[in-house]
């Protein structure tokens, strides 16, 4: 008796947990949730004296997390195929920021963006902004 009353009570709930449904982490490329990602500013700068770069700053909406992390962001420049990862600089900062040396002035830079946490990337993203 014991054991029959342990199978009828093994198949209980187990149709509560919905997997589709499972998509409110914006580390999955299933996320379904609002933009991780926004548009911030561009900047020149100049590191090494005379030779410049354009800055491209974006934040993370890190309140989308389910728990704070460490994380990078991969960055695809749709301009000129380049790929990269951009760390959090400094740590627990959500402002990040791109480097692009091939730039030109008015011309509108288009990233695609995805979180990283362990080289797992999660559901991209594309922002532009106008360099300046």
């Amino acid at each position: 008796m014991v054991p029959l009353v342990a199978i009828l009570l093994s198949g209980c709930l187990k149709d509560d947990l919905d997997p589709a449904a499972l998509n409110n982490n914006p580390f999955d490329a299933e996320y379904a949730g609002p933009a991780i990602f926004s548009f911030d500013t561009t900047f020149i700068e100049f590191p090494t004296g005379e030779i410049s770069r354009q800055v491209f700053q974006f934040k993370v909406n890190s309140a989308l997390f389910l728990e704070p992390q460490a994380y990078a962001v991969y960055v695809e420049d749709l301009g000129n195929g380049s790929a990269s990862y951009v760390q959090q600089f400094p740590a627990g900062s959500h402002t990040l920021r791109y480097y692009k040396g091939d730039y030109q002035a008015g011309v509108e830079t288009c990233l695609r963006l995805s979180l990283s946490n362990n080289y797992h990337q999660s559901r991209a993203e594309t922002i532009c902004g106008t360099l300046q």
